[in-house]
């Protein structure tokens, strides 16, 4: 029972945190939502962010598998240029994907936690959910790019790496 509920309340929490937004979404909301009362989820999550780094957390890593799979699928047509390459791993993993969820709380997290709000725990989390095999395969790519002259060369793969991310996460917060 203790997994049961505790499955129960991750489905409501992305349900409601799809539907009106973390920022808009209370524990009351998600406890209402699932039938139990807010103590109960407590016991369960530390607080509204612990919950939504569970979803985040799951949904990445339901999503790692199939990302990995389009960048060494991408990687290996050499029919296309660095630069292609990269734009068909952003299209598909990033903007036509159906991860929209943990997109969207991302982007929100990103807002909330900007500056001195993050804890070094939740610092660790997110650095945990970024994946070093993913950023590797990524820069390969750029790499790949700046071989065949489709991306600039003068500046740091590792760099274009982040400021990719980082631009797609600004969109999604500006949407």
């Amino acid at each position: 029972q203790v997994d049961e509920t505790r499955q129960k309340i991750l489905e409501a929490a992305e349900k409601l945190f799809t539907e009106n937004g973390f920022f808009e979404t209370q524990i009351k909301d998600i406890a209402a939502n699932t039938g139990v009362s807010r103590n109960t989820i407590y016991r369960y999550f530390q607080d509204k962010s612990d919950l939504a780094m569970k979803i985040i957390e799951r949904k990445v890593s339901k999503n790692f598998e199939s990302y990995r799979e389009l960048i060494e699928e991408t990687q290996k047509n050499d029919s296309l240029k660095g630069l292609k390459k990269l734009e068909i791993i952003i299209t598909e993993s990033w903007i036509n994907a159906e991860n929209g969820i943990e997109n969207k709380l991302m982007a929100e997290f990103d807002a909330y936690y900007s500056g001195n709000r993050i804890s070094e725990k939740m610092k660790s989390r997110f650095a945990d959910l970024e994946s070093r095999e993913m950023e590797e395969l990524m820069v390969g790519i750029i790499d790949d790019g700046k071989k065949d002259q489709s991306i600039r060369d003068d500046i740091d793969s590792h760099l274009i790496f982040v400021t990719v991310v980082n631009s797609i996460r600004a969109l999604n917060q500006r949407i």
